[in-house]
């Protein structure tokens, strides 16, 4: 929004620490003042505080129906860029082990006056099962797209799969198409949440744990949870979803679709077409990236970015971003960067009046105008990443301010950093 007040996106990537919760890779998001996709919060020393403490309470992808693990797990963050119509994080945790994915890519796509939504790409290996679990704000709403089998349902709590949450009244349906179920709040605001439909999915909605109030003035409240479960043996199972809130009738999201590759494509690419009331938006993701062709709505898109985000508008890119890659292209569209991603060595960290900063080996013409991205600092696996305030020329290269005249966070030390280049173009 113009002040930025209008929606807040925020990924758990923390390590369990001071917030004993096994919820690495939760997504929580609010907007216009309605909580769409909440945290239950605490219970404190109540006797069901685990009830919002478990991985199956919380907005993200569930394991064999199993907890995350807790002490020990670590988060972090390999990508946060913001421009003036698309941002984009990405984080992973070990929540799982250290041998499996557990990665997730959230994009928040802005179309100004027609309204933003939220594109959601979670990646997960491992396991029999994987169930991508989300819990609605309450339990007015609607679904389009699936026939929901009545008969599974009854009063008692029964777990969905082999291990998964205990859910009363339980429904359960599969979509093949793309689907959507939709929430209205007593205002008249709507909240509507969309998939891609899959052959390989199997859907379950049900009434689960929503009691947040130690105090237990709310026992016995309950939250509809929506499951999307995957079963096999399966090494990269990925869950494509959107999200999106209005004032009134949702109007601008219409659907999303997962497009398909090329064989070429490395292990992980995702390509997702999102149709709008005003065309359709291209979102290519990938962990490892090489150049593709994708064909897709608009014609063929070429890149070989981390991130790709081309926006539409009565038939023609409106806006487009490249991030971690050097070139794309598409009808109407060529963005490219010299770099994908800068990196060296940290020289030395320092810190005096409300400053504190790196000193890198760059020069300072290569990274002057990155001003405002997203700096990485590494040491061994651990990633702290900084928004760069200011940018000044030092002998041995260039020294980088995370803060700046008392405003953002000290530098930590590290050994290495890095700055995946963020290119876009408004058309």
């Amino acid at each position: 929004g113009e002040d930025g007040r209008e929606s807040a996106v925020t990924l758990n990537a923390a390590d369990h620490g001071g917030h004993h919760h096994l919820d690495g890779l939760n997504l929580y998001y609010w907007k216009d003042g309605h909580e769409l996709l909440s945290d239950l919060g605490y219970l404190w020393d109540h006797p069901d505080k685990y009830q919002t403490a478990r991985t199956g309470a919380h907005n993200l992808v569930v394991i064999d129906g199993e907890d995350q693990t807790g002490r020990g797990r670590q988060g972090n963050f390999h990508l946060f860029s913001v421009t003036p119509t698309v941002k984009v994080m990405e984080a992973s945790s070990d929540g799982y082990g250290s041998d499996s994915i557990y990665q997730r890519t959230i994009l928040q796509i802005d179309h100004g006056s027609a309204g933003s939504y939220l594109l959601d790409i979670f990646r997960a290996s491992g396991g029999q099962t994987a169930d991508y679990i989300f819990h609605g704000p309450h339990g007015n709403y609607s679904v389009k797209g699936i026939d929901l089998d009545a008969e599974n349902g009854d009063e008692q709590g029964q777990p969905v799969g082999e291990n998964g949450p205990d859910l009363a009244n339980l429904h359960k349906g599969s979509g093949l198409n793309p689907w959507s179920i939709a929430w209205t709040f007593e205002d008249g605001y709507t909240f509507e949440a969309f998939a891609p439909g899959s052959a390989d999915e199997s859907i379950f909605i049900g009434d689960g744990w929503g009691q947040r109030d130690h105090r237990n003035t709310d026992v016995g409240a309950t939250l509809p949870y929506v499951v999307r479960g995957l079963e096999g043996d399966a090494k990269n199972d990925v869950f494509a979803a959107a999200f999106a809130g209005s004032r009134g009738d949702q109007t601008l999201l219409k659907s999303i679709h997962v497009l398909r590759l090329p064989d070429s494509a490395p292990d992980g690419a995702v390509a997702i077409a999102v149709q709008t009331a005003h065309g359709t938006d291209i979102v290519i993701s990938m962990l490892n990236p090489t150049m593709i062709i994708v064909p897709t709505d608009i014609g063929d898109v070429s890149t070989d970015g981390q991130i790709t985000a081309i926006l539409t508008a009565d038939g023609a890119p409106s806006s487009a971003c490249l991030i971690g890659g050097t070139s794309l292209s598409a009808p109407g569209l060529d963005l490219t960067a010299p770099n994908a991603v800068l990196s060296g060595c940290i020289l030395s960290t320092g810190s005096s009046n409300g400053d504190s900063y790196f000193d890198i080996d760059c020069e300072v013409s290569q990274i002057q105008a990155l001003k405002g991205q997203t700096f990485f600092a590494i040491d061994d696996d651990t990633r702290h990443g900084y928004a760069l305030r200011k940018i000044e020329s030092t002998d041995a290269g260039c020294r980088v301010f995370t803060k700046h005249d008392h405003c953002g966070f000290e530098a930590r030390s590290a050994k290495l950093w890095e700055l995946p280049v963020t290119v876009f173009k408004a058309i």
